[in-house]
């Protein structure tokens, strides 16, 4: 996966357009990444990568899209 293509899935789970989000994106400041929001993220994520990404546990804590970011790419997930 792409970082473009993160982005892109951010942005639909979060039912937001794909311009709001950038690598400094935060659940501080998209309004839409609530809980709820965040549960969604990591349920794409989990449908995108067949469950590889159910067992990184830094995902649940990572609070930005350069977070969720680093956590794929040290996990072979991100490119």
């Amino acid at each position: 996966m792409e970082l473009s293509e993160l982005i892109s899935h951010i942005a639909d789970s979060l039912d937001v357009d794909k311009s709001v989000i950038t690598l400094e994106s935060s659940s501080e400041t998209i309004e839409e990444w609530d809980s709820l929001g965040h549960i969604t993220i990591l349920g794409t994520l989990d449908d995108l990568t067949d469950g590889a990404s159910a067992d990184l546990v830094d995902l649940t804590q990572a609070t930005s899209v350069e977070e969720l970011a680093k956590v794929l790419k040290e996990n072979g997930i991100l490119k």
